[in-house]
């Protein structure tokens, strides 16, 4: 994993989610030095003339530079098209969320980007208004993949010289799954440490893997929380229900990692 971001693509259809996400892409971009991209979905002339005063502020406030594009079709299939040809390697989306039945369906145009895509996918409400990610929370559960969010925790942690809560949890209390999910939060903590990055563990076992996160970082005030997409591998989709939930759920913004055998199947190699 690169130490930096390179390339941020921010779909945006001017709602108040989407603006607060391109503040924080902006964000970002500035402290990454990272290129910007608006992907405009099937946007119409009065959108674009917005887009247009946008950039311009954006310009005229931190001299960067900002592109956007207007492809017509699917907004999932073509804002993670434009990921791929673009080499974007973070996404930033503004979600509204679901409730009740949708919950159930593949509804969502943030729950299938991240579900779709090849590169992180930074997903918020219109709720945020901070500017740093000061307080980050990852879950740790009882599948080997869970460890793999560890370089990106690394990477937003050093920047942002964030202290790092780590969950160690499973939707099992037995006592096996208890000894193995403390194991890997503690070898978590342990890698985060030698970086540098202070860390904090607790510890949540028996019941739903995403609630007890939301509570959680609603705990300790978290500015952020990073997980796999796929936090219960037996279930063979590109996004388990708990990723899932938390993208539609969690007034936390949520960074989805996908799994490196998932993203083989998503990207093809």
């Amino acid at each position: 994993m690169n130490e930096t971001f390179e390339h941020i693509l921010i779909p945006f259809d001017n709602s108040e989610s989407a603006r607060v996400a391109l503040r924080t892409a902006v964000n970002l971009s500035q402290r990454f030095d990272a290129r910007l991209t608006m992907v405009c979905v099937n946007s119409d002339d009065d959108l674009e003339r917005k887009v247009k005063k946008i950039i311009e502020k954006i310009k005229r406030r931190t001299d960067k530079d900002v592109i956007y594009i207007r492809p017509s079709g699917r907004v999932f299939s073509e804002v993670v098209d434009a990921a791929k040809s673009l080499g974007s390697d973070l996404i930033i989306m503004g979600t509204h969320g679901t409730s009740g039945v949708q919950d159930f369906f593949i509804g969502s145009n943030a729950y299938r980007v991240v579900s779709s895509s090849p590169v992180p996918v930074l997903t918020m409400r219109e709720s945020f208004i901070k500017d740093s990610f000061d307080r980050i929370v990852i879950p740790m559960d009882d599948s080997s993949e869970s460890r793999q969010k560890i370089p990106m925790v690394k990477k937003m942690a050093s920047y942002f010289q964030s202290r790092v809560y780590v969950l160690a949890t499973s939707k099992w209390d037995d006592e096996d799954t208890q000894n193995r999910v403390t194991r890997y939060s503690e070898q978590a903590v342990e890698m985060l440490t030698e970086q540098g990055i202070e860390c904090k563990m607790s510890s949540h076992f028996g019941g739903n893997i995403a609630n007890a996160t939301m509570d959680y970082g609603d705990k300790v005030g978290a500015d952020l929380i990073i997980a796999m997409s796929e936090t219960e591998p037996a279930a063979g989709f590109f996004m388990g229900a708990n990723a899932q939930r938390l993208v539609n759920h969690s007034e936390i913004p949520i960074l989805t990692i996908h799994a490196e055998e998932v993203l083989k199947g998503i990207t093809g190699y």
